[in-house]
């Protein structure tokens, strides 16, 4: 396979796109990204930019016709956290709509899609691939009624379809009000900590590690199929919060203490489940090489 491609990218300005956008422009990718909002972030000959939404796919099929991509990588999803059945239904159809452009068109050979780690519908316990998913809501509904007619559309289209199941993925540039920097204000501005279940874990994956999964897919020949990005292993909330602790203060007080002084009720394990990673390493040659501290650690040097 050869090295560079002409790259078509949906949500290219979250937080996901951002870093896997300048990662593929440093590999010389041509690359094309579809946006609703101009943006100044990115500043490359390699790169075209797309104002356009969508809901209106009749605006710009001219133009993606014309760029003709080879690769295309899905991370469009509107308005998360809410998964509303109108939210759910309207990202649903915008991605058929805009897919079905994509295969008239004819000239892309693969394609990879941000799934998430809520798919497995999961409270408890290793996630596989292979897991028969159940739907408890209308955003995993949605997200396995995509993959599903993705797949088949794939197929018979001879393209290769990598859907990737992303667990709790962090780093510089994320959402102010996420977990991990709300942590950071918390110590640098010795606020009081605000969290609820500190014995729950989560799965949580590095940015950078995520960007080199999914810029390793465009390059290498596989058969595609799902992959669980993730770090393999439910970290507590108590844990990280006394990790980013120590490495900004040098010391674990405040977490020490408040999880002490807070009550029971609040202090059960309620989640706890993580990626099994057996089949990414196989087929993708891929293990995340960011531990959580020295993510941390990483974030603070760049």
């Amino acid at each position: 396979m050869k090295n560079n491609y002409k790259i078509l990218i949906t949500g290219a300005t979250g937080f996901i796109g951002k870093n896997l956008t300048n990662k593929l422009l440093s590999m010389n990718h041509e690359i094309m990204i579809i946006s609703r909002k101009e943006q100044d972030f990115f500043d490359n000959i390699n790169l075209k930019w797309v104002k356009a939404d969508l809901a209106y796919i009749n605006k710009f099929s001219k133009t993606i016709k014309d760029f003709s991509p080879e690769i295309v990588i899905h991370l469009y999803w509107e308005d998360i956290p809410f998964f509303s059945i109108e939210n759910s239904l309207k990202n649903l159809n915008n991605s058929i709509n805009f897919f079905n452009l994509i295969f008239t068109i004819g000239s892309c050979k693969k394609i990879l899609v941000s799934g998430s780690c809520l798919e497995y519908s999961k409270k408890f316990g290793e996630c596989i691939e292979s897991d028969v998913i159940k739907p408890n809501s209308h955003f995993v509904w949605a997200k396995e009624s995509l993959r599903l007619w993705l797949t088949y559309q794939s197929y018979i289209n001879n393209c290769i379809l990598g859907w990737f199941r992303i667990f709790y993925v962090f780093g510089l540039n994320q959402r102010k009000d996420s977990l991990i920097p709300s942590l950071f204000r918390t110590f640098n501005e010795n606020k009081n900590i605000n969290i609820k279940n500190m014995m729950n874990s989560n799965d949580f994956i590095y940015i950078e590690d995520v960007v080199d999964v999914l810029s390793l897919f465009t390059t290498k020949k596989q058969n595609g199929g799902i992959y669980n990005v993730g770090s393999g292993k439910g970290t507590k909330l108590i844990d990280i919060s006394r990790d980013i602790e120590l490495v900004l203060r040098g010391t674990s007080f405040k977490t020490e203490t408040f999880f002490k002084n807070t009550s029971k009720e609040n202090n059960q394990e309620i989640v706890n489940f993580w990626a099994n990673l057996n089949k990414t390493n196989s087929e993708l040659g891929w293990m995340p090489k960011f531990s959580f501290c020295e993510a941390i650690k990483h974030m603070l040097n760049k």
